[in-house]
Protein backbone atom coordinates (compact mmCIF):
# COMPACT_ATOMS: atom_id res chain seq x y z
CA UNK A 1 0.00 0.00 0.00
CA UNK A 2 1.65 3.46 -0.98
CA UNK A 3 1.68 6.28 1.60
CA UNK A 4 -0.57 8.84 1.57
CA UNK A 5 -0.14 12.10 2.41
CA UNK A 6 -2.11 14.69 4.23
CA UNK A 7 -0.64 17.81 2.41
CA UNK A 8 -1.71 19.06 -1.04
CA UNK A 9 0.84 19.32 -3.03
CA UNK A 10 1.18 22.92 -2.88
CA UNK A 11 1.43 22.60 1.23
CA UNK A 12 3.84 19.72 0.52
CA UNK A 13 6.43 22.09 -1.66
CA UNK A 14 6.02 24.93 0.52
CA UNK A 15 7.21 22.96 3.42
CA UNK A 16 10.19 21.73 1.92
CA UNK A 17 11.04 24.66 0.50
CA UNK A 18 10.58 26.77 4.09
CA UNK A 19 13.12 23.75 5.54
CA UNK A 20 15.53 24.06 2.88
CA UNK A 21 15.40 27.96 3.27
CA UNK A 22 16.06 26.86 7.25
CA UNK A 23 18.91 24.90 6.64
CA UNK A 24 20.64 26.96 4.82
CA UNK A 25 20.57 29.72 7.45
CA UNK A 26 22.87 27.58 9.04
CA UNK A 27 25.01 26.55 6.61
CA UNK A 28 27.79 29.12 7.48
CA UNK A 29 28.14 26.80 11.42
CA UNK A 30 29.05 23.33 9.49
CA UNK A 31 31.16 25.14 7.28
CA UNK A 32 34.80 24.32 9.13
CA UNK A 33 32.99 20.59 10.68
CA UNK A 34 34.48 17.42 9.65
CA UNK A 35 32.30 14.52 9.08
CA UNK A 36 33.18 11.80 10.94
CA UNK A 37 32.74 7.90 8.38
CA UNK A 38 30.48 10.29 5.45
CA UNK A 39 30.22 7.43 3.05
CA UNK A 40 28.40 5.30 5.42
CA UNK A 41 24.59 6.11 7.14
CA UNK A 42 25.76 6.40 10.11
CA UNK A 43 27.64 9.69 9.76
CA UNK A 44 28.10 12.62 12.37
CA UNK A 45 29.83 15.65 12.96
CA UNK A 46 33.23 15.44 14.44
CA UNK A 47 34.05 18.71 16.72
CA UNK A 48 30.82 20.45 17.05
CA UNK A 49 30.61 22.90 20.23
CA UNK A 50 27.46 22.91 22.57
CA UNK A 51 27.61 26.06 21.22
CA UNK A 52 27.67 25.48 17.75
CA UNK A 53 25.01 23.10 18.49
CA UNK A 54 22.56 25.91 20.06
CA UNK A 55 23.04 27.92 17.73
CA UNK A 56 21.85 25.88 14.92
CA UNK A 57 18.77 25.01 16.88
CA UNK A 58 17.53 28.74 17.54
CA UNK A 59 18.01 29.11 14.01
CA UNK A 60 15.86 26.46 13.07
CA UNK A 61 13.80 27.63 15.88
CA UNK A 62 13.87 30.76 14.48
CA UNK A 63 12.29 30.09 11.37
CA UNK A 64 10.02 27.92 12.78
CA UNK A 65 11.69 24.56 12.82
CA UNK A 66 11.18 21.26 15.52
CA UNK A 67 14.36 20.32 16.68
CA UNK A 68 14.88 16.65 18.73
Amino acid sequence: MEPVSILTAEEGQGLQDETMSAAEQCMELYKEIEIAYPETEYSHTRSFSEKQRKDVVKRLANRGCKCF
